[in-house]
């Protein structure tokens, strides 16, 4: 690589991700705090996990069960749950259905299961109504789902106005499995 490349290089290379005190909660109840730089989830041979980098000083990884929830523990952000992203693997998927409660059960804020999500009346509450059908729109790069997948609403959470904020969705691809997206980037289908 020439001087030219490494200097173009260095300059479009993305700022540093900040370190992080992630608490992260497993459905067994167990509970642990890990310190590093947050990747978030990855897939390594087709499989799932939740990674963090340079947790010691030696620069070690740590890959994570992707059943957990995944929590900022100095802002409460949740950085990850599995229910607000799509899952790629089969177990996670079956998984999922066979536990609705989960991570509702474990009372962490802002982290909500199947369960949660409020289904509609037929009148919509202010917002679309459970077993409408919808397209995706305002995707950013990095979602699963891009502009046009098809899904079907199945319940919603609504905000502090009383509308729909969050609607729980069942992608086409993703059969029983409900990913919780926001309601400004879903449109219903006529």
């Amino acid at each position: 690589m020439g001087r030219a490349a490494r200097r173009r290089a260095q300059r479009e290379r993305p700022a540093e991700t900040p370190r992080r005190n992630v608490r992260i909660h497993y459905p067994s109840g167990a509970s642990l705090v890990i310190s590093g730089l947050w990747n978030g989830p990855v897939l390594i041979d087709g499989n799932s996990a939740i990674a963090m980098r340079e947790i010691n000083p030696k620069g070690a990884a740590f890959l994570g069960d992707p059943r957990g929830v995944y929590v900022d523990q100095d802002t409460g952000e949740v950085l990850y749950n599995p229910r607000m992203h799509a899952q790629v693997n089969d177990w996670m998927i079956q998984w999922l259905r066979e536990h609705p409660e989960w991570p509702s059960v474990a009372e962490i804020p802002g982290a909500w299961g199947t369960s949660d999500f409020l289904q509609l009346p037929a009148t919509g509450g202010g917002g679309l109504a459970s077993g409408t059908r919808v397209r995706k729109v305002n995707s950013v790069p990095g979602d699963i789902h891009q502009d046009g997948a098809l899904g079907t609403v199945v319940g919603s959470l609504k905000g502090p106005d009383g509308t729909a904020a969050v609607y729980s969705v069942e992608w086409g691809d993703l059969p029983g499995v409900p990913v919780g997206i926001a309601s400004h980037r879903v449109v219903a289908v006529p």
